[in-house]
Formats: structure tokens, sequence, C-alpha cells
């Protein structure tokens, strides 16, 4: 519910700058109006409704579960875009849910379970956690995923990561915890435990797969969404992460204070808090978080770097761990409400790509 306000005070402040003239640009306007449902929240509607084939090529970026369900949901509710809004906060209620649980299981510490669930809430992206976004639905599957992961539930690991992988294109990432887990124990593991390790650590792959494949059938090329991704239009080329770090520090120096600053402090913290899930937490913890930050990083244009970043969800445990006292706390949630304030009025103004 507090995040929701936050959310309701960026539309209230991107209607005051509109009407007082500071921001009334027709793209201004245009997002303002989209609402929650703006950006790529358009597209997943658009596929929900008309599917990829009524659609631009460069659609086929976004991943099929979303639309899926909001198509199905849609013909219950009568309207795609309000069941893609539903799915999507439903779905973060979920995901808060499953951080608690994941953190009671690893720590059994309900003050940490608490803090990692509030920190999760607010992270500089997480307005799209109330957006028509797959974010919460990622998160969902992801924290899913590494809990029947930790708790050798291998067919649920299985189900949630095949979803995983149908749900973003990082959702072969998934692979990652699966590997870590299910090679634990592996020399005796026979028979149907086996098969489920197996299933466990293949379904990611499979899920990305059987997307690709859908599309290679379709379009002729099942790399299509990936070489789509890399049109400068969105987050370009691939670079190497040294050089995406370095020309955000490139970016801070020439333009002064504004978005490229802000990056280059959220940049640095990530690259800490990954380093210490590492240390601090399992194995497969820090392999997913350390492989979604060199995706986050591994673009020319770091198109959404904050929601790429923050969406590895090692990070907010491990800063939930070390950000102990209440004032920590207060600073914590202080500082990511700000920032998800500010970015999401910036988003509905189409100042800030989320």
């Amino acid at each position: 519910m507090a995040a929701r306000a936050v959310v309701a005070l960026t539309f209230l402040a991107a209607h005051a700058l509109v009407n007082a003239g500071m921001a009334s640009s027709d793209v201004a306007v245009h997002h303002l109006h989209q609402g929650l449902l703006g950006w790529d929240a358009e597209r997943y509607t658009g596929i929900a409704e008309r599917g990829y084939a009524g659609l631009p090529l460069v659609e086929l970026r976004f991943f099929p579960l979303l639309p899926m369900l909001a198509r199905a949901l849609g013909a219950i509710v009568g309207s795609t875009g309000l069941a893609l809004i539903l799915i999507a906060n439903v779905a973060a209620l979920g995901f808060g849910a499953l951080v608690h649980a994941l953190c009671l299981h690893e720590r059994g510490d309900e003050r940490l379970a608490r803090r990692a669930t509030w920190f999760a809430a607010f992270t500089p992206a997480a307005f799209v956690l109330v957006w028509g976004y797959s974010e919460a639905v990622w998160g969902c599957l992801a924290v899913g995923t590494v809990l029947a992961l930790r708790r050798r539930w291998w067919w649920a690991a299985a189900a949630l990561a095949l979803l995983g992988g149908l749900a973003r294109p990082v959702g072969a990432l998934l692979v990652l915890p699966a590997l870590v887990e299910a090679g634990r124990g592996l020399a005796a593991a026979r028979g149907r435990e086996l098969a489920a390790r197996v299933a466990a650590v293949a379904a990611p792959l499979a899920g990305t797969g059987a997307f690709l494949a859908w599309v290679g059938a379709k379009f002729g090329d099942p790399l299509l969404p990936f070489r789509i991704q890399q049109d400068p239009k969105f987050r370009g080329e691939l670079a190497d992460p040294v050089s995406s770090l370095l020309a955000i520090v490139g970016t801070t120096f020439r333009d002064g204070l504004g978005v490229g600053s802000a990056r280059l402090v959220w940049a640095g913290l990530l690259v800490g808090l990954v380093v210490g899930a590492c240390r601090a937490w399992p194995a497969s913890y820090g392999a997913l978080a350390t492989a979604a930050l060199l995706v986050a990083l591994s673009t020319d244009h770091l198109g959404s770097f904050e929601r790429y970043g923050f969406a590895a969800f090692p990070v907010v445990l491990h800063l939930a761990a070390i950000a102990r006292t209440t004032t920590a706390q207060r600073v914590v949630v202080g500082l990511g409400a700000g920032a998800m304030a500010v970015y999401g009025t910036l988003a509905l103004l189409g100042r800030y790509v989320p």
C-alpha cells in the first residue's frame, strides 16, 4: 500500500508539472494519458489483444507469459489493460510474500524478512511493480524457483523456472542457481530424484527455448528477440561491463547531475551488494545476482539499467542483511521511495525509459 501511495504521488506530480507548463510537450501528455499502461505495458497489452503476428516485429523482444495471462484474465474481466494491472499488482504482493518466506528459510530472522520485503518494494524502478510490467511476475517466479531449489522441491522448481523462461529474456539465468543447487549431492542421486534435478536445471532453458523455437518457425530467425534488443533504439549492441561502467563515469563528468550521475551511484551500490551477496549468501544467490548485473551492464545504452539491476533479488536480501538498525531501514526506504517517485514521475512525462 505504501509503494502504491508513492506511485499515486508520481501521477499528482506529473499532472502538476504539465499544468504548470513545465512539461507540456505532446510526449509528456501522451505518456501521462497512458498512465500505468505506458511504455512496455502498452506493448504487452497489444500482444495480448492482437498477438505477435498483428504487430511490428520489434514487439518480439517482449516474452509471452504476461500477455498470455492478460489475454486469459481479460476475457473474464472484460479489459486486457485492467487484467494486466491486476496481474502485476497481485504478483507484486506474491513477490513480497515470497521474499519474506525465503529470508525466513535461510536465516530464520523475522526482522530481516520484513526489511527485505520493504526494500524489495522500494527500489529506484519499483514503480513498475504497480504498472503493467512483467517484473512482478518475474520476481515471483525467480524467488519461488530459488526457494524451491533450496528446499529440494525439484519438480516445483522446474515448473516455476519453466515459466520464468517464458516471462522475460533474462529468464534463462535461472539455470545458474539450478545448476548450483542441483549439483550438490548429484553423485548420490538416483532414479526419480536424478530426473527431477535434471528437469530443474533444464526447465528455464526449455521455457526460453520454446519461445525462441516458435519465433524461428514463425518468423525465420529464432534469435530475433535478442537481435532486436541490440538495435540502437533499444538496449544497443553488446558491450563489456567494464566499458559500460566507464561510460557511466564519463557521462557523469560530462553532463553533471542527472540520470547519468544517479546511475553511477546505483551501479556502484549494485556492484558492492553483488560482491556482498556472493560472500554472505549461498552460492546460488551469488551466481544469479552476478549474472543479472552483468546483463544489466552489458549494453551500449544501459537502457532501463535500474530496472534490470535491482530485479536481482539477492542484492535486496543482502541490503536488508546489512541495514540492521531502524535508522538504516528508514534511510534505505526513504531513499528508495524518493528515487522511485522521481523516476516514476519522469517516466510518466516521457523523460525516462523504465
